[in-house]
């Protein structure tokens, strides 16, 4: 059933309960099948949600996305694995067929979110999705995946441990279709406007004109939602999208540390998190490499650090804006007012 069909049916009955009795005793024209599914007890369902560690979070919920309230298509409510956000998230969106210069640009974005105390949301989907997700994790950060399918059918396949990861480090799993819902290419259209509903601003890393980053972003402008792009190459597919949003009024999204000082005055400037706060966490080995790596550039610090290149520009991109690290075109250093390496 349509959202919008359910929400005429609610206003018409009165509450989402009274509805499926309506159903059931043949008050609405639903077929035979349909009104056998909702005879299911309710009991019988909420045991099958909590045997698969999910919850039912109505749009009555407090609990439920502050801004998606506001929009007369919201969904009746969300399947949820995991815990939502209380503050301000971002969404990171952009093209599957993302050039690694995109990924590592998405994973530096989510970093960077973290190392706010924000939320960023997106859909799990392979290129910008999942680097942005990837950066969140490794940042320590909270993060939501919003699914074209039930929240236990993670797809792709090869990111079911990146969603389980997300719930692990405290962020969520959350889709409006049923357990066991299927990822048919009709579903993901309508999961963008939850994507951009939950958003405090969308962020549109890589995409082409058409294509699910472009519908978010149209969302979110409908919505009065704010929208930052990366320009980029104007001879390349996947930039085309974004160079469209930045001439037709989208923020440009230039580096992390300048969408951050955005972000801070669009969410009214919260208190940075403190420099030493972040380094002694999860990217101190970072630090540690900036000692042994000269002169400090990205190449360096990967050889000198063993990981992986991506990883690595998500924690430089974090622990700039951090203020652990100061820049000197490509080379890095730290920062002598933070404190960092003593």
């Amino acid at each position: 059933m349509a959202p919008r069909a359910l929400r005429e049916l609610v206003d018409r009955f009165g509450s989402h309960e009274q509805v499926v009795e309506a159903i059931v005793r043949g008050r609405t024209r639903h077929s035979a099948e349909t009104r056998a599914a909702v005879r299911v007890p309710a009991e019988v369902r909420r045991e099958e949600l909590t045997r698969a560690g999910v919850r039912w979070i109505p749009d009555t919920d407090p609990e439920f996305p502050r801004r998606l309230t506001d929009r007369p298509d919201r969904p009746p409510g969300l399947f949820l694995v995991g815990e939502l956000a209380t503050g301000s998230t971002f969404a990171v969106v952009g093209t599957r067929t993302t050039s690694a210069y995109g990924r590592r640009l998405a994973e530096a974005y989510g970093a960077a979110i973290a190392g706010e105390g924000w939320s960023t949301v997106s859909g799990l989907a392979r290129g910008v999705d999942g680097a942005a997700h990837r950066g969140t994790v490794r940042a320590g950060g909270h993060g939501c995946a919003v699914l074209g399918s039930g929240v236990n059918v993670l797809y792709p396949a090869e990111h079911r441990a990146l969603g389980n990861q997300l719930v692990k480090t405290g962020g969520a799993i959350v889709s409006e279709y049923p357990l066991g819902a299927e990822p048919r290419p009709w579903r993901f259209p309508p999961r963008n406007r939850i994507i951009s509903g939950m958003a405090d601003a969308v962020i549109v890393v890589e995409a082409d004109v058409k294509g699910g980053a472009l519908i978010t972003a149209s969302l979110a402008l409908d919505q009065g939602v704010p929208v930052f792009a990366t320009p980029g190459d104007v001879t390349r597919r996947t930039s085309r999208g974004c160079n469209l949003l930045v001439r037709d009024g989208a923020f440009p999204a230039l580096d992390p540390e300048e969408l951050i000082e955005d972000l801070r005055l669009l969410v009214g400037a919260p208190a940075k998190r403190g420099a030493t706060a972040v380094y002694e966490g999860v990217h101190r080995w970072l630090v540690e490499a900036l000692v042994h790596a000269h002169p400090g550039t990205i190449d360096n610090l990967v050889a000198e650090s063993g990981r992986p290149i991506g990883e690595v520009v998500a924690a430089v991109g974090e622990l700039v804006v951090a203020g652990v690290l100061r820049v000197d075109g490509d080379i890095y250093g730290t920062n002598p007012n933070s404190g960092a390496g003593k």
